[in-house]
């Protein structure tokens, strides 16, 4: 709906289409409300999340700033339309307020903005990259100073000492939470975020540093990797979590799957043991080795950087 009326499209659209639009938003924000909002905690509960392991279980940080974003862009979009929404409208602003009620209690009122609760309510402040999102989602006005506690505590918290970027988690295996992939280290567009916020506030040589960490690790083509970890780390991974099953309780935890079948479960674990070799085989040249390259995703990220750039300094 943005690109049509971007494009002064979108009141030369079929109607019926404009009109699919309201009913569909009616229908998906009654499903969030009824099935996935809990009106005792005020938060969307929550079985994934930005990781792939049980932490995304409860009341997570960024799944509640998805769904307030979510629910502004929605209002915004239907005030394009020339048919008239305003009852659909009137339901939205109102489940948009209890929400936004929620999220800002439960998250700023802490002395640090945790990424979660737990099912059962408990806090879970650990850092992780989620604590951008208040940034990322634009939500200052909700989140005010927590926004910058959050977004400072996952950038010092998750800068990568030796590589440089930004880890998703901070990297202890035996949490069985924290999924290492074949190798803790930074991802490459959370590493943007981390840049599009210095830029946004006013940070430009910091900034400017994150990018060229990020392009230091791009190919001869330009391509930017998703992901980056180290020879030592891959091995460990290995030795660790991998050759020991330890991975695999990870990756296919009977409480996130459920009812899926073990054709499926089996049919990964050989996409997964053929990325591994292909990365062993990396490690024997060199030191830093390159995931999923190259990821729109980090592309995307890395040129919203650069129009943040652009639009602090105009």
């Amino acid at each position: 709906m943005f690109a049509l009326d971007a494009t002064d499209s979108l009141e030369t659209a079929n109607p019926a289409f404009r009109q699919d639009i309201i009913d569909a938003t009616e229908r998906a924000v009654s499903h969030v409300q009824d099935e996935l909002f809990d009106p005792n905690a005020h938060l969307v509960e929550s079985t994934t999340s930005i990781h792939e392991g049980r932490i995304e279980s409860g009341y997570t940080l960024w799944v509640n700033c998805v769904f307030v974003a979510a629910l502004r862009g929605i209002e915004r979009a239907l005030s394009l339309l020339p048919e008239d929404s305003e009852t659909v409208e009137d339901h939205i602003a109102r489940f948009r307020s209890h929400l936004e009620g929620g999220v800002k209690r439960s998250f700023t009122s802490p002395a640090q903005v945790p990424r979660r609760y737990t099912p059962d309510g408990k806090l879970d402040v650990r850092p992780d990259v989620t604590l951008f999102a208040p940034f990322y989602f634009g939500l200052q006005d909700l989140f005010g100073d927590a926004l910058h506690e959050a977004a400072n505590r996952s950038a010092t918290a998750l800068e990568d000492p030796e590589i440089g970027g930004i880890q998703r988690f901070m990297g202890f295996y035996r949490d069985f939470d924290v999924h290492q992939h074949g190798g803790n280290g930074p991802w490459l567009q959370y590493t943007a975020w981390h840049a599009q916020y210095r830029f946004a506030n006013g940070e430009t040589d910091r900034g400017n540093d994150v990018l060229a960490t990020i392009a230091s690790y791009a190919n001869a083509e330009g391509h930017i990797p998703e992901h980056l970890t180290t020879r030592r780390r891959f091995e460990a991974f290995v030795e660790n979590e991998w050759s020991t099953g330890l991975d695999f309780e990870k990756e296919f935890d009977e409480d996130v799957l459920r009812d899926v079948s073990f054709d499926f479960v089996a049919e990964e674990l050989g996409h997964m043991q053929e990325a591994y070799s292909d990365l062993e085989a990396q490690t024997a040249d060199r030191d830093v080795v390159r995931f999923a390259m190259p990821l729109a995703w980090c592309h995307a990220e890395y040129l919203t950087a650069l129009l943040t750039r652009d639009a602090a300094e105009a």
